[in-house]
């Protein structure tokens, strides 16, 4: 359970900072060593913050809790570090890939574990890599614990952990020489969600087929009227919405924030400032595996804007629970710098890999935001650093969604036949 790319599959997720996790984290590290240090100011000081992040402030991805009882914790360096420097790379095990190469590895994972990403970029790095065996168990859970429930769905009895035997079972045979049969199991054990039951396979699945949804832009699709549909566009069209720093679209569940899982999310998919693209029922079950691809076609008023996008089911009885997201810092870099992509108006996501079962009757639904706070901090609109931007700022920022015959809009569904 760990990031292969320290930069890219933890500390930001498509250049956005990930504000709820990283922030925790900080605090409950930097409390320890008050702890340690038998510092009851600072570790109070601390504590307070965990319990309630202190999300508000004049800087706010650099609150004062942690300025003020400066304990030695990576936070900072993990604001100020640009991506690629060698801060990123002395601590990313994918650097040291053929130093690792010969370590069998169990690989752990959930389909709403905020490693996730780490996680499966680090097995298929070492499973390509050859070397010793690589085993990888994904189930329905976050990060911990390795339960049959998460957000509001109950998964089984099926989805209740083995993890705890696995690892004593791995650990016995590669340490101690016990359980020779470890290495003869299905290297690759996945959950698959709304099935609810458990596949196996030698290495991870390669796709058997995709299906691209084309968004169907209105000028109206803040008022539901957007569509998802196999058809593209016949005329382009242009869709509109206003981040307002002052109300920042809030996250729900996913992998990012705190509750994790599948939440009904239909209250936010009703906000002016949330574009929603659904497809019609479903007259076949989908069985959707790995990472779905979104392409937009979006432009901004500002230098800089964020794209959080997320993939949810809909209910016949009106429920929206989301199964994967994703988001991408678009423009101008956190240190001011011009991206490669400044240029064009296409911006490209992968969203959370996932294994789920869309059966028929039900609908796809996907909502596109300029914000998911606070998974994520939000973006000021001036390119300006996460560690010196304050509140004053924030600007309003107007994105334009746009799709036409030349340049849809659209998504890439992985599919899998079971």
């Amino acid at each position: 359970m760990v990031a292969g790319d320290l930069y890219r599959d933890w500390a930001y997720e498509g250049g956005a900072f990930c504000l709820m996790s990283n922030l925790s984290w900080a605090l409950q590290l930097a409390a320890e060593g008050a702890r340690r240090d038998a510092n009851l100011t600072a570790f109070a000081d601390l504590n307070r913050g965990a319990k309630a992040l202190p999300l508000q402030e004049d800087c706010p991805a650099y609150p004062k809790v942690l300025q003020n009882n400066a304990y030695d914790v990576f936070y900072q360096d993990w604001l100020t570090e640009p991506e690629g420097s060698d801060y990123w790379k002395q601590r990313s095990p994918l650097t040291y890939l053929d130093r690792l190469r010969p370590l069998p590895m169990l690989h752990i994972g959930g389909w709403f574990d905020f490693l996730m990403r780490g996680t499966l970029n680090l097995y298929q790095a070492m499973a390509s890599a050859g070397g010793a065996p690589q085993h990888l168990i994904v189930g329905p859970w976050g990060h911990l614990p390795w339960g049959r429930h998460l957000g509001g769905m109950d998964y089984g009895a099926s989805a209740v952990s083995g993890i705890d035997r696995a690892q004593v079972k791995w650990f016995n045979h590669w340490l101690r020489g016990d359980h020779p049969g470890v290495p003869a199991q299905s290297p690759v054990q996945l959950f698959e969600m709304g099935s609810n039951q458990w596949h196996r396979f030698d290495r991870w699945p390669q796709r058997d087929g995709q299906v691209e949804l084309f968004l169907q832009t209105t000028g109206l699709v803040s008022m539901g009227d957007g569509g998802l549909t196999t058809t593209p566009p016949k005329e382009a069209l242009e869709d509109c919405l206003v981040h307002d720093p002052w109300r920042p679209v809030p996250a729900c569940g996913g992998h990012a924030t705190v509750p994790t899982g599948q939440l009904n999310r239909a209250a936010i998919d009703d906000r002016s400032d949330v574009l929603t693209f659904t497809t019609e029922a479903l007259t076949d079950d989908w069985h959707i595996w790995g990472e779905v691809e979104v392409q937009l076609q979006v432009t901004a008023d500002q230098p800089s804007f964020d794209l959080s996008v997320v993939l949810s089911e809909v209910y016949t009885d009106g429920r929206v629970l989301a199964f994967t997201q994703g988001m991408l810092h678009c423009g101008l870099t956190q240190g001011g710098l011009t991206e490669t992509t400044e240029t064009t108006a296409l911006r490209t996501l992968l969203l959370q890999p996932i294994a789920i079962l869309i059966p028929e009757g039900r609908a796809l639904r996907l909502s596109i935001s300029a914000a998911c706070f606070p998974a994520y901090a939000t973006n000021s609109g001036t390119g300006t650093a996460l560690f010196t931007t304050t509140l004053l700022d924030h600007r309003v920022i107007t994105l334009t969604l746009s799709s036409g015959p030349e340049a849809p809009s659209q998504i890439k569904l992985p599919l899998l036949f079971t």
